[in-house]
């Protein structure tokens, strides 16, 4: 499996390449590619030579990558590369893990070159073959309307309502439509073949660009390990009377400093301390005065209580009162008749 991902960018870029080899072992594609490549055998040719000039250049560049990466992991001086511009012979020839910082930017600017020049002609591969596949079009269609116009200005030798010549001129007809019809198909299988290629190669070198990003990322880690070794400085102690002067204050400095801090932190508990009593205090005096509170609600109740009660009585007893004064006037009143009668 750790040989698989360490040649993982090599094998999908050659699978790539052979696709197109590999698709003609179903038996349509193999047909239609074998009945239709002569329609356009110059145009053709061409592109599949410029889309293998390409996959071989990508397979190429690959497997240096895969040798760059395994010479900068292992800081190999005896090995060549030409990613490298062969720099890992001098710049792994002194002491391990000690690189010059300045030769791994070189080795880096180097990478990258040559990393654009590479993707830059895996590219025009692509970038050619489509226009080759476009010239076959253009060829192609140059042809059919070329055929299309002698077809059109052919005189005809029809005349009256003779059968024959008529049959004639329709079997002619039907004979020069090869030439436009070869003329479409020049066209149309010259563009799939450029289009396909160009998809191919543009694909591969997509993982071209990535096995790059593999040997950039061992020099940048080369260049992180030059920067710690770098900036690594011997200290050399010298006292002298100054010195321990300074060391003598600084140690008083220090002292005061957590005598201040020791109480400072006394003081804020101390504080703490008096803020949670006047607190417990605090909430000691709520509760008493709840209670109290309760008790005047309940002794409040009660009076409201009795002052209904009372009022209700004294309602009833002026109720009853006016009642009898009722009764009263009704009595004072039949006695006044009766005597008003008497008297009468």
């Amino acid at each position: 499996m750790k040989y698989i991902n360490h040649y993982r960018y090599l094998f999908i870029c050659f699978f790539l390449a052979i696709l197109p080899f590999f698709s003609l072992s179903f038996p349509g594609i193999r047909e239609y590619v074998f009945d239709n490549f002569m329609a356009s055998a110059i145009y053709n040719g061409v592109i599949i030579a410029i889309y293998i000039t390409g996959s071989l250049c990508a397979l190429f560049t690959i497997v240096k990558n895969i040798s760059a990466k395994d010479i900068l992991i292992a800081q190999d001086a005896s090995r060549k590369n030409s990613i490298l511009s062969n720099l890992n012979q001098v710049l792994f020839s002194g002491e391990p893990k000690q690189c010059d910082f300045n030769l791994l930017m070189e080795l880096d600017d180097n990478v990258s070159t040559a990393r654009n020049q590479r993707l830059s002609f895996i590219m025009s591969c692509s970038n050619v073959s489509t226009l080759v596949g476009l010239l076959g079009t253009f060829a192609g269609l140059s042809i059919t309307i070329g055929s299309i116009g002698n077809l059109l200005s052919s005189p005809s030798d029809v005349g009256g309502d003779n059968a024959s010549n008529t049959l004639n001129m329709i079997v002619t007809m039907v004979a020069s439509l090869s030439e436009p019809l070869k003329g479409m198909n020049t066209a149309f299988v010259s563009s799939i073949y450029g289009v396909v290629c160009a998809i191919l190669l543009t694909s591969q070198s997509v993982f071209v660009r990535s096995s790059y990003s593999l040997v950039s990322t061992e020099i940048k880690k080369l260049k992180i390990i030059s920067n710690r070794s770098n900036n690594k400085q011997r200290s050399l102690r010298v006292e002298s009377e100054t010195l321990v002067e300074f060391k003598d204050l600084f140690k008083a400095f220090f002292d005061n400093y957590l005598s201040v801090e020791n109480l400072r932190t006394e003081d804020e508990e101390k504080k703490r301390e008096m803020l949670s009593d006047s607190f417990v205090t605090l909430q000691n005096r709520l509760l008493d005065n709840s209670a109290k509170l309760e008790q005047l609600s309940t002794l409040i109740d009660g009076y409201l209580v009795s002052s209904n009660e009372n009022l209700k009585k004294l309602s009833d007893g002026v109720i009853t009162i006016t009642s009898r004064l009722s009764e009263g006037n009704i009595l004072l009143a039949d006695n006044n008749v009766r005597l008003e009668a008497m008297s009468t």
